[in-house]
C-alpha cells in the first residue's frame, strides 16, 4: 500500500488507499455490482496487472476491511491521464467516498504534472463529476473498438 488516509462520514468510517495490489475476489465482487464484469478467465488472470499497472489505483474500505469502492487512472505519466472504474457499492453511495476517490486520482495526476484529466461519464453522473471541476467536451464522442476473444 503507497498511502492511505481515513475518512469519517456520519457513523462510517472508511479508508482510502493508492494500491498497488487488490484481492482478486474482491476486485471481482465489485466489478459484478458495477455491472462490468465479464466472466472469462482472462479476465479474472489479468485483474492484478490492471491494478499493478495502473497510473494509481484507489481502494475503499470499511473500518472492518471490507472492500466498498475503487477508482483508477491510466496514463503514459507525462501529458494525459483517463479516470475509470470509479465504482461505490450501492449502500455506501452520496456520502463523499466517490468525490474523495476522484479527488486523489486528480491530486495523483496533478502532482506528477499532469493537466489533462478527463473521463466517460455514466449515464446520470455528469452533475456528480461537474461538482467536481469536470466539464462536458462538446463536439467530443466517446468510441470504443469491440475486440472478441479469439476462440
Amino acid at each position: 500500500m503507497k498511502s492511505q488516509t481515513i475518512h469519517k462520514t456520519g457513523n462510517l468510517k472508511f479508508f482510502c488507499a493508492v494500491v498497488t495490489e487488490a484481492p482478486v475476489d474482491e476486485l471481482i465482487g465489485l466489478y459484478k455490482a458495477a455491472g462490468w464484469w465479464n466472466d472469462l478467465p482472462s479476465e479474472r488472470e489479468n485483474l492484478p496487472l490492471l491494478v499493478k499497472n495502473s497510473f494509481c489505483f484507489v481502494s475503499v474500505r470499511t473500518e472492518e476491511g471490507r472492500l466498498i469502492g475503487m477508482g483508477r487512472a491510466i496514463s503514459d505519466g507525462a501529458s494525459d491521464a483517463y479516470l475509470q472504474d470509479i465504482f461505490i457499492e450501492k449502500p455506501y453511495r452520496k456520502m463523499g467516498i466517490g468525490s474523495r476517490i476522484v479527488k486523489m486520482l486528480t491530486a495523483h495526476c496533478r502532482k506528477r504534472g499532469i493537466s489533462w484529466i478527463a473521463l466517460i461519464a455514466n449515464p446520470g453522473t455528469t452533475d456528480f463529476y461537474r461538482e467536481l471541476g469536470f466539464e462536458v467536451m462538446p463536439e467530443y464522442v466517446p468510441m470504443i473498438l469491440s475486440v472478441k476473444p479469439d476462440n
